[in-house]
């Protein structure tokens, strides 16, 4: 409880319902709210209490990549790069670690808790109750954040009221393990999946409101996912898909339109350019300079990954994005072969800097450039299908799972690619007939073009073998899919516990220390080293 305590004389609610969202949330003060049973019966008033929460929201976004990244294989330091950097990269940083810090995550918790606590959902205009959504995305917004605590640290301490006084403060809370809070956000979040998101429109003049909102029905699909219910989670990201018309399409498929010289069309790119992002990213933690809003502060991961260079490719991710081959070519004729992946030189990183005097040069040094300070991107349309390409193959529809990354799911694709003994019929998430999926592509065609498709091995001889295989495609699809997005980490703990086959993240992580391969190897062997340590532990 002491780390309880602690956490409540840093935190303040403040005047959560003034008109003037600068005032707002004062991390600094300690002050609380002054009336403990203030309900929230105004539309404004709700949307500034939200407000509040994304404020807070902002101050994990840079954790979330980093923690989510920075252990696993695909990012790492630089020469540049502080020692609690270091730490983070070489799995051994201590509950000191600044990075390792669990009082934000509770900071957006008690604000969440102070909306779902104390909003008037009953209240009523033209039929509708005008502050569900706001109650809703609270939920939302405090199981994502739960679940970053259980997934990083294993465990949580398990709040569902806001803490206002010291006298609060100094109550007894749970702690719950990872597995009893997934299963209690699982139970909230079905209770509210329906509900609409907060819509407010512009934030300013470039940033609209709605992406800064998750998706309850694709969080709950993940938690289905992580608690091995592969039917729940492929049928609830095939509904979102359905419902909100969620596809993969070639607007973002890079290409190379000539080899000499070399030019190359860098559209998959594009999807990281602005929060504006259109339907490619669909939910992000946005990072805005507003004077209708406040003075909202920017993301520091375009200064640690382009200006400070603090954090770069690793050397296993670079070798992984340039042993891919590009081809191009009508039927079965390829008129330009590459190697190399364009979501990851052109995509994800370029070897390119621009100089003072405002010149371009080639560098030795690869620098990742998805991030410009505006924007961390927490559901994209890409991971909605490979997450139902994870659930499916465990389902043992290891060819359906492999046209979601070749061709991408439509109903000619399936008929053309999917073995039929995979389709269970009247079963509504395998149909995929709506116009919505008609322009699917796979993913693997948007960075390698429309030639590179991945087969079985003639070698396989059992359907198990073939959804092992599927596996480790996954395993390599997701990293050149969402590298240096914060999936990683976590992505490679889900799949390891799929079947307890812990060697998919010891393996992955220990290629990127090659000079220590076996110790990192036998570490994350044991998924007690997958936990970072629990700050409250003395």
């Amino acid at each position: 409880m002491k780390y309880i305590t602690k956490l409540v004389l840093l935190l303040s609610l403040g005047a959560l319902l003034t008109t003037s969202c600068e005032k707002m949330l004062d991390t600094d003060s300690e002050r609380f709210v002054p009336e403990k049973d203030h309900i929230i019966d105004d539309e404004l008033d709700a949307m500034y209490a939200m407000m509040g929460v994304l404020t807070k929201l902002q101050l994990l976004g840079d954790r979330y990549v980093v923690l989510g990244e920075l252990r696993a294989d695909l990012m790492d330091v630089t020469e540049n790069s502080e020692s609690e950097l270091r730490a983070l990269s070489n799995l051994e940083a201590g509950k000191d670690n600044p990075w390792l810090e669990a009082d934000d995550y509770y900071k957006v918790i008690n604000h969440c808790n102070y909306l779902i606590n104390n909003l008037d959902t009953s209240l009523m205009s033209g039929g509708k109750n005008i502050l569900l959504p706001e109650f809703a995305q609270a939920k939302v917004i405090r199981a994502w954040t739960y679940m970053q605590l259980a997934l990083n640290y294993g465990k949580a301490y398990y709040l569902s009221t806001p803490i206002l006084t010291i006298e609060e403060a100094l109550h007894s809370y749970p702690v719950l393990e990872k597995e009893a809070i997934l299963d209690s956000l699982i139970l909230d979040l079905e209770s509210i999946q329906y509900v609409q998101n907060p819509d407010y429109g512009d934030f300013g003049s470039s940033f609209y409101s709605t992406y800064y909102f998750l998706s309850a029905r694709f969080l709950l699909a993940d938690l289905y996912l992580w608690k091995n219910e592969y039917a729940k989670a492929a049928s609830k990201y095939f509904e979102l898909a359905l419902d909100e018309g969620r596809s993969v399409t070639s607007t973002y498929t890079s290409t190379w339109r000539s080899v000499t010289p070399p030019l190359v069309s860098p559209n998959w790119h594009a999807i990281f350019d602005k929060l504006r992002f259109g339907p490619e990213i669909t939910a992000a933690i946005g990072y805005y300079n507003s004077t209708s809003f406040g003075d909202y502060k920017e993301s520091s991961l375009a200064l640690m990954t382009q200006t400070n260079y603090t954090l770069a490719p690793s050397a296993n991710a670079l070798e992984l994005f340039e042993n891919q081959v590009y081809m191009y070519g009508e039927e079965e004729v390829a008129t330009i072969i590459v190697p190399g992946d364009l979501r990851g030189e052109s995509g994800s990183y370029e070897y390119t800097e621009r100089l003072e005097d405002n010149t371009i040069q080639i560098s030795d040094k690869p620098r990742i450039t998805i991030y410009n300070g505006e924007a961390v991107y927490l559901q994209r349309n890409a991971l909605l299908y490979l997450r139902y390409a994870e659930a499916v193959n465990q389902l043992n529809k290891p060819s359906l799972a492999l046209a979601a990354i070749n061709y991408g799911l439509s109903k000619a694709n399936i008929q053309t690619y999917v073995k039929p003994n995979e389709i269970d019929s009247g079963v509504p998430w395998q149909e995929f007939s709506a116009d919505v999926f008609t322009s699917n592509v796979g993913t693997r065609s948007r960075g390698q073009g429309n030639k590179s498709k991945v087969t079985f091995p003639g070698s396989l001889q059992t359907l198990q073998d073939s959804v092992a295989f599927v596996e480790e495609v996954l395993v390599e699809e997701c990293a050149l899919e969402s590298a240096f997005q914060g999936n990683r980490f976590h992505d490679l703990m889900r799949m390891s516990l799929h079947n307890s086959n812990y060697s998919i993240i010891a393996g992955a992580i220990a290629k990127k220390h090659k000079a220590n391969y076996a110790a990192v190897y036998a570490k994350m062997m044991d998924p007690v080293n997958w936990y970072l340590p629990y700050p409250d532990v003395e």
